[in-house]
C-alpha cells in the first residue's frame, strides 16, 4: 500500500484535473476497501503498523504548500482517513491533526469548510478529548484561545461519545472564564467585547447536551456536576434549555443502554431536580423565550417522572393538590391553576387508585360547572389521561 499511496500523491501534482480526480477516487476506494480492514481492530493495527504509518504520513505530505491547489481533494482523503482509522489508530494521526490546526490558524486559508469536516470526522471517531489535546481550545495560561472558537460549532455537531468528566474538567472552566471576562468587559464599558465573551460562554455550555449522549461515566461523574446543573436551571435562564436537554439525554441514554447503575444514579437526584423543574413550569413567563423554557421543563418533568421514586411522585401529587386547593378563582391565580393541572396530568400514571379517586372528586367530578374554559379543557385532559393510562392505579380506579 505505501508505494501505491506514494504514486497517487505524486499524481495530485498533475496539471490535469481528471488525473487529480482519479487519484483522489483511487485513494478513497483503497482507504475504504483495503485500509479499513487493517484498521478494524487493535490486533490488525499492530500487525500492519509500519505500513499504516507510511500511508498516513504520505497523505499528510499533501498538506504541504506544493499541494495547495488540490487541498480540497487532500482534505476529503484526510476526512475518510479519520473515519476509518480514528478509532484504533489515533496515536498515528496526531501529527496530522496538528498540521490541520496550523493550516486553519494560518492567514487567509481558503478551505475552512473542508478542513472542519475533516476535524469533525476526527472528533466522531477519536472522541473530543484526543482531538482537543492536540487542537487545544486553551492558551498556555489556561484562558480560552479566541482564535480557536471556530472549533465550538464543529464540536457541537460531531461529539458522539464522551464523558461527563471531560466536560467538567475540560469545557466548564473555559465557560466560567468567558463569563467572568464578559462581566469584566461590561464593567469597563466594552459592550462588544462583553457580548462576544457572553456568546462564547453560551456556546461552551451548549456543548453539554452532546456530552450527555451515551456518556460512559454517568454513575461515577454525574454527582460532580449535578448541583451545578440544578443551580443553572433555577438561576441562569440563558442556560436552562441546554441543561434540561442534557438531563433528558442522560435519562434517555441510560434507558436505551438498560444501565441500572446509571438510572439509579439519576434517580438519586429526583428530589433535587423535580421541584426546581416544577417551579420553572409554574412561573409565569415573560416573552417567548421563557415560554419555550416552560415547555422544555414540562418535557423534562415527564421523562424524569418515569424514573423517579414512587414515594416522591406521591409527595409531588399531594403537594400539587394542596396548591390547587389554596388557589382562588381570582384571574391572577388562573395561570398557576392551569399549570398545576398540567403537572397533575403528568403525575396521574404514577398514582395509587386512592389518589386518582381524590383527583377525580376534586377536578373531574364537577367538570360541567367549571367556568374557566382553559381550566375545563385541562380537567378533560386529566379525565382522558385517567381513562387511557395503562398504570395499575388508573386501571383499578376505572374498573371500580
Amino acid at each position: 500500500f505505501p508505494k501505491i499511496f506514494d504514486i497517487l500523491t505524486q499524481l495530485w501534482l498533475s496539471e490535469k484535473s481528471e488525473v487529480v480526480n482519479s487519484a483522489t477516487h483511487a485513494m478513497d476506494v483503497l482507504l475504504k476497501d483495503a485500509l479499513a480492514t487493517a484498521c478494524s481492530s487493535p490486533g490488525t493495527v499492530e500487525q500492519n503498523r509500519s505500513k499504516l504509518e507510511k500511508c498516513f504520513n504520505t497523505v499528510q505530505l499533501g498538506l504541504g504548500y506544493q499541494y495547495s491547489t488540490v487541498w480540497q481533494q487532500v482534505l476529503h482523503i484526510v476526512k475518510v482517513m479519520f473515519e476509518i482509522a480514528g478509532l484504533n489508530c489515533s496515536d498515528m494521526l496526531l501529527g496530522l491533526l496538528k498540521s490541520l490546526a496550523e493550516l486553519r490558524d494560518s492567514y487567509k486559508f481558503s478551505y475552512n469548510n473542508e478542513l472542519e469536516h475533516a476535524i469533525g470526522a476526527a472528533i466522531r471517531s477519536m472522541g473530543p478529548e484526543i482531538v482537543l489535546n492536540v487542537v487545544s481550545l486553551k492558551k498556555d495560561n489556561g484562558d480560552l484561545n479566541i482564535d480557536r472558537s471556530w472549533l465550538l460549532p464543529v464540536l457541537k455537531e460531531n461529539i458522539k461519545i464522551s464523558t461527563l468528566e471531560y466536560f467538567v474538567k475540560g469545557i466548564l472552566p473555559l465557560a466560567l472564564y468567558c463569563h467572568r471576562r464578559s462581566v469584566q468587559l461590561a464593567e469597563s464599558n466594552d459592550g462588544i467585547g462583553a457580548h462576544s465573551s457572553e456568546l462564547l460562554y453560551l456556546q461552551l455550555w451548549n456543548l453539554l447536551p452532546c456530552f450527555c449522549n451515551h456518556p460512559t461515566d454517568i454513575k461515577n461523574s454525574f454527582k460532580t456536576i449535578a448541583k451545578i446543573l440544578g443551580t443553572a436551571i433555577s438561576d441562569k435562564k440563558e442556560l436552562r434549555l441546554a441543561v434540561m436537554a442534557s438531563l433528558r439525554r442522560l435519562i434517555a441514554s441510560a434507558k436505551e443502554n438498560e444501565n441500572v447503575d446509571d438510572l439509579q444514579e439519576l434517580t438519586r437526584f429526583d428530589k433535587n431536580y423535580l421541584p426546581i423543574l416544577f417551579n420553572v413550569y409554574t412561573t409565569k413567563p415573560i416573552g417567548t423565550d421563557e415560554e419555550g423554557q416552560r415547555l422544555a421543563a414540562l418535557d423534562t418533568i415527564k421523562l424524569y417522572l418515569t424514573i423517579a421514586k414512587p414515594e416522591l411522585n406521591q409527595q409531588l401529587f399531594s403537594h400539587a393538590i394542596d396548591r390547587l386547593n389554596s388557589s382562588s378563582d381570582d384571574p391572577e391565580d388562573h395561570f398557576i391553576k392551569e399549570s398545576i393541572l398540567d403537572l397533575i396530568r403528568a403525575l396521574v400514571p404514577y398514582q395509587s387508585s386512592e389518589n386518582v379517586d381524590i383527583l377525580y372528586k376534586q377536578c373531574v367530578h364537577n367538570l360541567p360547572d367549571i367556568k374557566n374554559n382553559k381550566e375545563q379543557k385541562k380537567a378533560y385532559r386529566i379525565l382522558e389521561e385517567i381513562c387511557a393510562s395503562e398504570s395499575q392505579g388508573c386501571k383499578e380506579f376505572v374498573k371500580n
